[in-house]
């Protein structure tokens, strides 16, 4: 459950054990435009979680998961509007060649 600059609460299927998760500050200034921000995470969460299907490396940790889902919402939160259209996104966003995601930003 994202909700904006409190943290991350997500749950793991089978023990049904809950973790909050710190949502990385951005100042005010950074901030253009929330549309697409919780879509985002969405996004890189899920892409951070399948980067081991078919055998392309060890299953990532939910904290890893949350974290990509974090540094993808903080790039849309940094433009105006969902359109990425000309830009490059940072590598925190971008899936390697091997299907790892990467962990910088």
């Amino acid at each position: 459950i994202t909700a904006g600059g409190e943290p991350t609460l997500a749950a793991e299927r089978g023990s049904g054990r809950t973790q909050s998760f710190e949502v990385p500050a951005l100042a005010k200034c950074e901030i253009e435009d929330t549309n697409g921000a919780g879509d985002a995470f969405v996004g890189g969460f899920l892409a951070r979680a399948v980067a081991s299907v078919g055998g392309r490396g060890a299953a990532p940790s939910l904290g890893e998961c949350v974290e990509h889902g974090h540094r993808c919402a903080a790039l849309i939160l940094r433009r105006r509007g969902c359109d990425l259209r000309g830009s490059r996104p940072p590598s925190a966003c971008a899936i390697g060649p091997e299907g790892a995601a990467t962990s910088e930003l």
